[in-house]
């Protein structure tokens, strides 16, 4: 057990907390610092270190998510991907992961490109069929999307404050919830609250 008395926790120590509880330092650094975050695990020590830096998103840039009534978990898909990935499809993604940095951040005109991916998505989507042609629509209309995580709940980016009418259209009939989202504020901690751990 941590006790936090009458000291607020930094940033560090939260995404520190976070993400050993929450397992996944990506979605726990995003919660604890708010919008879009890069995360990264250094495994020097003797225990896993977690940290995190935000991004600060361009301001033209608009975000929606779009979640399905099909569910899976992230131990579903997993199976699916391929233990080994080839030098090329290796080389594609880590490009790609670097141009959305670019993108949200100084350039959303390459968002589309940016969003590409060889690695996990045409793999899992045997198992997400729904999101997996939800995705397909979405991408023609010139709508950056990819399926969030492990699925099967899509996140789209855009400069358009309002998706294409056709897409928010299919997303209904096929039941999609989809909702603008905005690149939420820091999480707030209390001091004084008792952390089990």
């Amino acid at each position: 057990m941590v006790q936090v008395d009458s000291k607020p926790l930094s940033d560090a120590q939260l995404i520190q907390l976070s993400s050993e509880f929450e397992g996944h330092p990506d979605n726990a650094a995003a919660a604890v610092l708010g919008g879009a975050v890069v995360s990264w695990i250094d495994r020097t020590g003797d225990c896993p270190n977690y940290s995190a830096v935000p991004l600060h998103l361009h301001p033209d840039i608009h975000l929606f998510s779009a979640i399905p009534e099909e569910r899976s978990s992230t131990a579903e898909t997993r199976v699916l991907l391929p233990a080994q990935v080839s030098h090329d499809e290796a080389r594609f993604n880590i490009s790609r992961v670097a141009l959305l940095v670019v993108a949200l951040t100084q350039r959303p005109d390459l968002l589309m490109p940016a969003t590409e991916d060889v690695l996990h998505q045409p793999q899992r989507a045997p198992a997400m069929p729904a999101s997996a042609e939800y995705l397909r629509l979405l991408r023609r209309h010139n709508v950056a999307a990819t399926i969030s995580g492990a699925g099967p709940a899509l996140i789209t980016m855009t400069t358009e404050p309002e998706l294409p009418s056709e897409a928010v259209e299919y997303g209904a009939a096929h039941g999609f919830s989809v909702t603008a989202m905005t690149a939420g504020d820091r999480v707030r901690w209390n001091p004084g609250v008792a952390i089990i751990g």
